[in-house]
């Protein structure tokens, strides 16, 4: 048994290993699809713009039912006293008697004319429940954004740390060398104790750096709703999405964004209701059948029966000014929610251009400075070489590695930036849950509990 274990355990590390290389590529990596898609299902805000457009769908009913027949119904039961013609003339003892009660009355109307002031209300309340639709659409995507900065901030905070600590082993592992150079005679203290200001200096920044991963932890738990499961992809196809010029990406923002959109349909929703005020100024037919029946003892009055059928104008006008007053609040309402399109449609604008601003400035900052990280390292392998020659002194290869390392973090953040300024376009332009595949929140879904959720697929109208 002993000669077993000293044979075979040694191979069970190996055996762990092995495993774990199988088991690698079945890992579940989180993708930013899958981040965005979790916030854009489950973030507050979106459940309240769903419950909105709910609201909305509730008014066009309401609005629509206008047009069916409207049914009043009342019953009464009890006992009452009377004192009349009726009672005098029938009761020799008094002049009044006492009956049991009991009326009903049925009555049905109609609506029919009003001068389209009901089609004029219908109408707003459809332009209205459109808007809510595609507010949540607009929703979304804020939330979206919000996600994927989240998702790019823990990507890049975990990328500059990592940076980070592999440059501080090297700081260590100079001061080493310093340190045993100082003893040999081949340097002096004041290199050594230069190198440890270096490392405290290190150590200060990568305080800052844990720090910087802890805030994006915390922005990624509220805009996702969970920390994120381990490992992170880095999302892939960015610049096929992004449109070619600025051109491109403003007239798509006018074409497709929803805010501009939900805008517009607020205006419509304005004009329908202006119109439903100026009909009401008109008289309106209705069709009325009634019955009522009423039972009473016959020294009270008796019984009676009255049957209907009736066309009825209806029309009221207030001396005061009130209807006018109200088709010209209206007017201006109207002409309030057309500034507010325009308003809108100039927000999106800016939003576009300064987020190709920004994306076209990280674009020249990457490039700038990976032709930074090109020179100190061009210039750190100089270094190591006149090292060799005793030219430089192991101080100097050291904050030749500082260099080098602050080349790369500027380089790493500025393509971090590129990316984030990137999907920042993309939001501007309110096409990006389009990019990444996004489909649900139709322009008129059907209103039940799971409508509102998002899924992975292909973009079809």
């Amino acid at each position: 048994m002993g000669c077993f274990r000293t044979r075979y355990l040694p191979t069970i590390p190996a055996w762990i290993l092995l495993g774990g290389v199988f088991l690698a590529p079945f890992a579940r990596a989180e993708s930013l699809e899958t981040a965005v898609l979790d916030a854009v299902n489950r973030h507050p805000g979106v459940e309240a713009a769903l419950a909105g457009r709910d609201a909305a769908i509730e008014s066009q009913n309401e609005a629509y039912s206008a047009f069916f027949p409207e049914v009043r119904a009342s019953a009464a039961a009890g006992r009452v006293y009377g004192d009349n013609s009726t009672s005098r003339g029938l009761s020799t003892t008094r002049g009044a008697g006492f009956s049991g009660l009991a009326e009903a009355s049925l009555t049905a109307t109609q609506l029919l004319f009003d001068a389209n002031a009901t089609r004029n209300r219908v109408e707003a309340a459809q332009a209205r429940r459109s808007s809510a639709n595609i507010n949540v659409i607009d929703v979304r995507e804020t939330v979206a954004l919000r996600a994927v900065q989240a998702y790019l901030s823990v990507l890049r905070a975990r990328d500059i740390l990592g940076m980070a600590n592999v440059y501080r082993e090297k700081i260590t592992n100079y001061i080493g060398k310093i340190e045993s150079r100082v003893k040999e005679g081949a340097s002096d203290a004041s290199e050594l104790s230069q190198a440890q200001d270096l490392a405290i200096m290190m150590d200060n920044a990568l305080a800052g750096y844990r720090a910087d991963l802890e805030t994006a932890l915390a922005a990624y738990q509220e805009s996702v709703g969970r920390m994120p499961e381990e490992p992170l992809s880095p999302p892939k196809g960015l610049i096929s999405a992004l449109p070619a010029t600025l051109d491109a990406a403003l007239a798509q923002a006018h074409a497709t964004h929803p805010m501009l959109r939900a805008a517009g349909y607020q205006a419509v929703a304005a004009s329908h209701e202006r119109d439903a005020e100026k009909s009401a100024l008109l008289p309106d037919l209705t069709a009325e059948a009634s019955w009522y029946r009423k039972d009473l003892a016959d020294v009270i009055g008796g019984e009676s029966t009255d049957a209907r059928g009736l066309v009825r104008m209806n029309w009221s006008f207030s001396t005061g000014g009130a209807d006018l007053a109200r088709v010209r609040r209206k007017d201006h309402e109207y002409a309030e929610s057309k500034a507010r399109r325009d308003e809108v449609a100039r927000q999106v604008d800016l939003e576009v251009r300064q987020a190709w601003a920004n994306l076209e400035m990280t674009r020249k900052q990457g490039t700038l400075a990976r032709a930074r990280v090109g020179l100190n390292e061009s210039l750190l392998k100089t270094y190591e070489t006149q090292f060799e020659g005793a030219k430089v002194s192991m101080l100097q290869i050291l904050q030749a590695e500082n260099s080098l390392f602050g080349a790369r973090t500027e380089s790493a953040n500025a393509g971090w930036r590129a990316m984030a300024a990137g999907y920042g376009l993309l939001a501007g332009m309110g096409g990006l849950q389009t990019s990444m595949n996004m489909v649900g929140a139709k322009d008129d879904p059907d209103p039940n509990p799971k409508r509102g959720f998002v899924a992975l697929g292909l973009n079809k109208e």
